[in-house]
């Protein structure tokens, strides 16, 4: 999860100076996240974010942490690195 509030330093100055759009593309709202998005990249083990994608045809999802073991049946998903 990345919180724009609690950038410093370098981290804070290469967003200003590189992707100052950044603020606009996130959302604290789940919901929000999965509607608006294509491809759903998965980094962390979240039970909220598992359930949610749990029988989610419509989006390629791309699994870097195995979060659900019920997924790996469904032709839209993908785990890679574990």
């Amino acid at each position: 999860n990345v919180h724009l509030s609690h950038l410093t330093g370098t981290n804070k100055s290469f967003i200003e100076q590189h992707i100052p759009h950044l603020s606009k593309l996130l959302t604290a709202d789940l919901d929000e996240l999965i509607n608006d998005s294509e491809v759903l990249v998965v980094a962390t083990k979240e039970n909220d974010f598992s359930e949610k994608l749990n029988g989610n045809t419509d989006k390629i999802i791309i699994d870097l942490v195995r979060i659900n073991d019920n997924l790996l049946e469904q032709e839209n998903y993908t785990g890679i690195a574990w």
